[in-house]
């Protein structure tokens, strides 16, 4: 045999056409090019000459096979013109590649692609073209066989296909399934021989690696791409986060382990009065800050050594330049396994808050100084008018020479001892705290002697005080006679509000670290706007009453740092007393 019949040999053309698909796909890293590239190939005439070829991949969620493209006429005259024209112009598969990229014979692949597009094949259904698929298999079809069941083919595949004989060539790369491979000879009606399904074969083994690392190189691509994209957007919120704290009004410096400063914000160069390049790279010590009067490496070093945190609210601060008040917080600074890479040193400056603060208070007090005034003011006008008249009235009755006027000289006498217990009530309310002698203080004896002083004021009244409900054994410290002074002033309001012939329940017991006092009486209600002003001074609800004895209460019970509540509803009033017990953690053992 000459060369030139062995080089017209079907091997050789296959041979040929194997080495140029090898050659052109390693050329590209296109996964759409190699797949054309492989399909038309297949079906190119002067080589394996396949009348039709598909190609169906799998999805990433390995559930579907997906028809990704088709090569082949529609119809029988368009397979005998595309031939026709291949073989005039004795075109080879790398020209044909070249003149079809710039749009030459587009229909070639358009129409049968547009089918096959619209296909997806389950792959666990177990008909020929999954099983191809999942056991790696090539079968070659032939409906025509005896015996021959056509429910074994996927009936989107009968449709596409519409012919009897067809091969199915599974793809698979280093045993990962990518996709099944179809040809058929609808138009010329070759059979698909034995020696036919090896150069499928080895044309599929080539086609699968070249898909795999077209396959891969996309994926690294979107895995670039999305990388460059979260760098992007790394890159946008550090930025964004640099310019938040660039802006926020409060000092931000971060120091390493050697107390060295690796970062600071704009308003921490502001408080210190420096530049950033100046700050950056000094140690700490030398921007001279103070809090409370050490400097801050002296703390740092504490809360380095003690591995903590540490927050210090309303300290004093001083850069040098005077001082200041600020709020500081000392954090550490980790690196990913967890070891202590410097300190995060945050310093709010609320210097002109506090002025404001103390401003504002002085405002209050001066407001209340003035309520207070008016108050007293108030209250004495009506004793003083009585005098004043019953005075006028007893010199007149003197120039008339009339007796001594006994009635008058009792209202001056009445209205002026009214006047003393206005005076001495606003006097004991307004003195500022003051230490008081602090005693250990049993309130079972402390509310007995209360009532004792009291019973006599009640039975007049028909009213009856049961203490049977005292706990013994509890004990406060403080003052005995001012906390008898308070207890008197609610029982002696609960009195005075209680029904003729009802009851008033003292209750004494321990809750934890507390002792409780409730007082309780049946009688006309406080309404709830009352209660919002019930401990306000010269607030009363009591014809005649000074508005001074549940104010000046709730001075006591609070110097004794107690709290007092009432709650007032269907005829029962209840005043809730609560003061830390003797010894318990709440205490606070600088009496005031």
């Amino acid at each position: 045999m000459n060369i030139r019949e062995n080089t017209d040999s079907p091997t050789f053309r296959k041979l040929n056409i194997l080495y140029q698909i090898s050659k052109y796909v390693s050329s590209t890293l296109d996964l759409s090019k190699i797949l054309k590239t492989i399909l038309t190939g297949v079906t190119f005439g002067n080589g394996f000459g396949y009348n039709r070829a598909y190609l169906f991949l799998a999805e990433k969620s390995d559930q579907y096979l997906a028809g990704r493209l088709a090569v082949g006429p529609d119809n029988a005259q368009d397979a005998a013109n595309i031939w026709q024209q291949i073989q005039e112009k004795n075109f080879s598969l790398e020209d044909f590649l070249t003149r079809n990229s710039k749009h030459q014979y587009d229909h070639y692949y358009s129409q049968l692609d547009q089918r096959v597009r619209n296909i997806k094949i389950p792959v666990d259904s177990r008909k020929l073209v999954a099983k191809s698929y999942q056991d790696n298999e090539i079968i070659n079809v032939d409906l025509t066989a005896p015996g021959f069941d056509r429910e074994q083919i996927e009936s989107e595949i009968l449709t596409l296909i519409d012919y009897e004989k067809f091969c199915l060539i599974p793809l698979a790369s280093f045993n990962r399934r990518l996709g099944v491979m179809i040809v058929d000879n609808k138009y010329n009606h070759r059979e698909i021989t034995a020696d036919d399904i090896s150069f499928l074969y080895m044309l599929s083994q080539q086609a699968a690696q070249a898909i795999e690392n077209a396959s891969a190189y996309r994926d690294l691509k979107d895995i670039v791409s999305r990388l460059v994209k979260v760098n992007e957007k790394i890159n946008y919120l550090k930025e964004y986060n640099e310019n938040i704290l660039e802006n926020i009004p409060i000092g931000i410096c971060v120091v390493d382990n050697k107390f060295d400063i690796n970062a600071c914000n704009s308003s921490f160069c502001l408080m210190a009065g420096k530049e950033k390049q100046q700050l950056m790279g000094m140690h700490i010590s030398w921007v001279h800050l103070q809090i409370r009067g050490r400097n801050i490496k002296r703390i740092l070093k504490k809360v380095k050594n003690a591995a903590k945190n540490r927050s210090l609210s309303r300290a004093a601060m001083d850069f040098g330049q005077g001082g200041r008040i600020c709020n500081l917080n000392l954090s550490m600074l980790k690196d990913m396994k967890g070891r202590i890479d410097g300190i995060i040193i945050i310093i709010d400056d609320i210097t002109e808050q506090v002025n404001m603060e103390e401003t504002m208070e002085e405002l209050k007090r001066l407001a209340q100084l003035g309520e207070f005034a008016a108050h007293v003011a108030h209250e004495i006008r009506n004793p003083l008018a009585a005098i004043g008249g019953y005075a006028r009235r007893l010199k007149k009755g003197h120039l008339a020479g009339r007796g001594a006027d006994m009635e008058s000289m009792d209202i001056i006498i009445q209205e002026v001892e009214r006047l003393e217990n206005i005076v001495n009530s606003t006097l004991q309310y307004s003195q500022d705290k003051r230490e008081v002698l602090a005693e250990d203080i049993s309130l079972e004896q402390v509310l007995g002697e209360c009532i004792q002083v009291i019973e006599a004021y009640a039975e007049d009244r028909q009213i009856t005080i049961n203490q049977s409900l005292v706990e013994s054994g509890v004990r406060v410290r403080g003052s005995r006679e001012k906390l008898k002074q308070a207890f008197i002033n609610l029982v002696k309001n609960s009195i005075e509000a209680s029904y003729i012939g009802e009851k008033i329940n003292i209750r004494l017991e321990k809750a934890a670290d507390k002792a409780v006092i409730r007082i309780d009486n049946r009688g006309s209600i406080i309404e709830k706007e009352d209660i919002e002003k019930i401990f306000l001074p010269f607030y009363s609800t009591k014809k005649g009453g000074t508005g001074l004895g549940l104010a000046i209460t709730k001075k006591i019970i609070t110097e004794h740092q107690g709290q007092i509540d009432v709650c007032s509803k269907k005829d029962n009033t209840i005043f809730t007393i609560k003061l830390p017990v003797a010894g318990g953690e709440n205490e606070n053992h600088t009496d005031r």
